[in-house]
């Protein structure tokens, strides 16, 4: 099933420069934006998926602050500057200063994310905001992923899905399950039903989300098993 992203937003003293670049993968829709900014743009947004804001290139000496519901106020005025918005968290965005801004905004389907992770995965930190930080990691992955988004030929979307669960991986800090775990084998009948699933796809693209599916486990755990 294919995720759309859904966010209400409001928004004046913006223009969108070009055509709006984006792609969507299992789970993820990333939009890379190039926008022109008035004296005194704003904008209202809520999601009722989670979301990643990151700034590639920030044109002007002034900046893109982001208010919460709060009043926590961030200010975004370099390149690579990111932040974190939670499902459901209303923000507020407004520009002093800037001629010009470029971002990728990438919102996701917690649910596809703990299908991805599993156990993994800490759900706490999936509702905890984070308005304004940087990561030298996420911002190279981020600057792939907005690559592929422009790219006219873009290529495999296991290479964008590669990308994004890199960047998950580092934005949720999410590790390695434990040794016991790791090696734990299929039952008879699961490892059954996945060879005669390969068998009768073996020319098709076979993912590991139906693999996991399958079997009832995520994809995490079906890797490793």
């Amino acid at each position: 099933m294919t995720f759309v992203a859904r966010m209400e937003s409001r928004i004046e003293g913006f223009s969108v420069i070009g055509d709006l670049k984006w792609h969507v993968w299992d789970g993820v829709v990333a939009d890379l934006w190039d926008v022109s900014c008035g004296d005194k743009a704003e904008g209202y947004y809520v999601s009722p998926d989670p979301r990643l804001f990151v700034a590639l290139d920030v044109d002007g000496d002034g900046a893109f602050f982001v208010e919460g519901a709060k009043g926590e106020l961030r200010r975004h005025d370099q390149a690579f500057s990111m932040a974190y918005i939670p499902a459901g968290v209303p923000i507020r965005g407004r520009v002093e200063g800037l001629r010009r801004i470029r971002h990728l905004d990438l919102h996701f389907d917690a649910a596809a994310l703990t299908r991805r992770f599993g156990r993994s995965l800490d759900h706490e930190a999936l509702r905890m905001s984070r308005f304004q930080f940087r990561d030298d990691r996420i911002a190279m992955l981020a600057g792939m992923i907005a690559a592929e988004c422009g790219n006219d030929r873009p290529l495999h979307d296991l290479y964008g899905e590669g990308l994004l669960n890199a960047l998950f991986a580092s934005l949720f800090q999410i590790d390695q399950p434990d040794t016991a775990r790791r090696r734990s084998p299929l039952s008879r009948r699961k490892l059954r039903l996945v060879t005669d699933y390969i068998d009768a796809h073996c020319l098709d693209r076979i993912r590991l989300a139906d693999l996991a599916a399958l079997t009832g486990l995520s994809e995490t755990a079906m890797s490793h098993a």
